[in-house]
């Protein structure tokens, strides 16, 4: 993947200056042509640097990293700048209003301190996301990553004040497993410090994020004269070790402190991973005088590494241990960028192994992502915009077709549901689909469907595009099985198991009004009341497929087949059959690969079906 460097000040000037100049415009949108010699990507990513304070920092001394707005751009604005717990790394977030009045220049910087740093080379690399808010269009949001290397010299005029490292550690690197435990089993990850001083007490927080939970806590066996307390947080423990009088934690470059009992959760997909964060927050020598705290030399983050045993999957592009729709809304979103991201964490990931990304990689992504497990539910948002509903049903010769509408979907990037129906029964498909994937709903949302399982379907989408309505619909075609009986035993409802959303930042929401479930009606469409003709079978298919036509009483019967213009290319039965079911096949041979219908017309009614004809396809 190819690198991109920050653009120079002056490039940032002049950035501005057209930007604001535009600005005036009403033409100017989302989108629009005179932004497109500058990808909105590349010109988010001029925004802000970095920088440190002081600006050549000796050993022992309270480095500040600070984010900084190049100039001033535009209606540009700092919201905030921090370690993130979830992504174990400093993230910065970014107001952007691309169509704006703003004349005024105030350049602004948000701070967060490093602490003290020992001498050496150290390296950060943040997680920047910039919102871009482009009324009455929902938000959307751009991800890059943005370096900074710097020094800390050794000899500044003085010794270094003593400390105690921050960060604590396993014995393996962050990039490698510290354990590795099948979904459901425990382990445990032994935890070190390091210091340069004798401790008398410190204390601390360890968090663990999904799939896995920390589940004990103990201290390190060869420990005595040493007492552990703790108190259980969300994401794991804060805890409290001190000693007895006359007893201190000697100092050294690898003491070990703390067994982490760590447990992967039931549901932990396959060769996931996550980091665990531990961190001494104050320590304490004999007289109860608070210890200076550092950071250990080259690393600013310090995490554990968790692993899932089996393959990771590499749509878990967010890397935080399940596929999800926020995977999918990452990866459309880098398909938009110009450039994928070059730190190694970026969502443009090869699925299909064809070494480029593109659309076919999200849907190869989708494939997991329909049938994984739901969210937890501590992990969504409700939100009464979006709904889910079924249309009122209708026939279509002799297919049952089912509108599923997803409503409030402008605040939506990408969707999952999860439907169930007698599978004994019926025979779904996504309607207007074609032999090489289906149809896009409309110019923002493509779908995506899964009906492989008997029983269930897996329906996703994902959006391409930001100027569609505020809803969309999947659109079902239902067959019936060998034409069942009104009163065929047991269940026949299609129901929604579940709505897995996504909105525009990945967030995960969930509609507040039930989920909806329909009765299939079975038998006599109201069209005839035993007409039927049955799908093709193969279908698509290389040289002859078959139908099946039920007639309710002997009648004249026309089959024929259609191309798209409306001509008639084949007649396959023109005579009068008797009651019942009667089979018959196309021989295609003489035709071009493409689609066509198959229509029925018996007495006046008429029925239609429509197939695909690929001459490389496998029936």
């Amino acid at each position: 993947m190819k690198s991109r460097s920050l653009a120079h000040p002056s490039r940032v000037a002049t950035l501005a200056a057209a930007m604001l100049a535009l600005a005036a415009s009403p033409a100017l949108a989302w989108g629009a042509p005179q932004l497109d010699a500058v990808p909105l990507d590349s010109l988010a990513r001029t925004f802000v640097s970095l920088r440190i304070q002081p600006e050549h920092p000796c050993a022992g001394d309270t480095v500040t990293l600070q984010l900084v707005e190049n100039g001033c751009p535009p209606c540009v604005h700092l919201r905030s700048f921090g370690f993130s717990p979830a992504e174990s790394t400093i993230a910065g977030l970014i107001d952007w209003t691309p169509v704006c009045n703003e004349l005024r220049c105030e350049s602004e910087t948000l701070s967060m301190s490093l602490g003290a740093l020992a001498a050496g080379t150290f390296r950060v690399l943040t997680s920047m996301t910039v919102v871009v808010h482009q009324l009455p269009e929902p938000d959307t949001s751009i991800h890059f990553q943005l370096p900074i290397q710097f020094e800390v010299g050794r000899d500044c005029g003085g010794p270094p004040p003593l400390c105690v490292t921050r960060e604590m550690f396993s014995n393996v690197p962050p990039h490698q497993c510290a354990v590795t435990l099948a979904p459901g089993a425990a382990g445990d990850v032994p935890l070190y410090y390091e210091s340069q001083v004798p401790i008398a007490a410190m204390e601390g927080n360890i968090e663990v994020p999904y799939p896995f939970q920390l589940t004990d806590l103990t201290l390190a066996n060869h420990l005595t004269g040493v007492h552990l307390s703790r108190q259980r947080t969300p994401a794991g423990f804060r805890w409290l070790v001190f000693c007895d009088p006359g007893v201190t934690l000697g100092p050294g470059a690898r003491m070990h402190l703390l067994n982490a009992t760590v447990t992967a959760l039931p549901d932990a997909p396959t060769g996931a991973s996550s980091l665990m964060t531990a961190r001494i927050t104050l320590a304490s020598d004999e007289d109860g005088n608070a210890l200076p705290l550092c950071i250990r030399q080259t690393l600013v983050v310090v995490a554990t590494r968790l692993c899932v045993s089996g393959e990771p999957s590499v749509c878990d592009v967010n890397h935080d241990g399940r596929l999800d729709v926020r995977d999918l809304v990452r990866m459309v979103g880098c398909m938009r960028s110009d450039s994928p991201d070059s730190a190694g964490t970026s969502p443009c990931v090869d699925c299909d192994a064809d070494n480029d990304f593109d659309l076919a990689d999200i849907f190869c992504c989708a494939r997991d992502i329909l049938r994984g497990p739901l969210p937890r539910p501590d992990s969504v948002v409700v939100d009464p915009a979006v709904s889910v509903s079924f249309d009122p049903l209708e026939w279509d010769g002799s297919d049952l077709i089912v509108r599923v509408r997803v409503h409030g979907a402008r605040a939506l990037g990408a969707a999952v549901l999860r439907l169930e129906y007698p599978g004994s029964q019926w025979q779904p498909r996504l309607r207007g689909s074609l032999p090489g994937g289906p149809m896009p709903v409309d110019v923002d949302w493509y779908p995506m469907v899964d009906v492989s399982i008997p029983g269930r379907i897996h329906l996703g989408g994902v959006r391409l595009g930001d100027s569609g309505p505020d809803e969309f619909t999947f659109e079902l075609a239902m067959t019936p099985k060998a034409f069942p009986a009104r009163d065929a035993p047991g269940d026949n409802r299609l129901v929604t198991l579940g709505a897995d959303l996504a909105a525009r930042n990945g967030a995960i929401i969930t509609p507040q009004a039930a989920l909806p479930s329909v009765e299939l009606e079975i038998g006599d469409s109201p069209g005839g009341p035993a007409l039927q003709l049955s799908p093709a079978r193969p279908n698509p298919f290389n040289t002859s497929t078959t139908f099946v036509v039920q007639l309710p009483e002997r009648a004249p019967v026309d089959l024929a087949v259609h191309d798209l213009a409306g001509r008639r290319i084949a007649t396959i039965a023109h005579a009068t059959y008797a009651a019942g079911v009667h089979p018959f096949t196309w021989d295609g041979a003489g035709a071009h690969d493409g689609l066509y219908f198959v229509r029925l017309s018996v007495n006046g009614q008429v029925l239609s079906s429509r197939v695909a004809m690929l001459k490389g396809t496998r029936p």
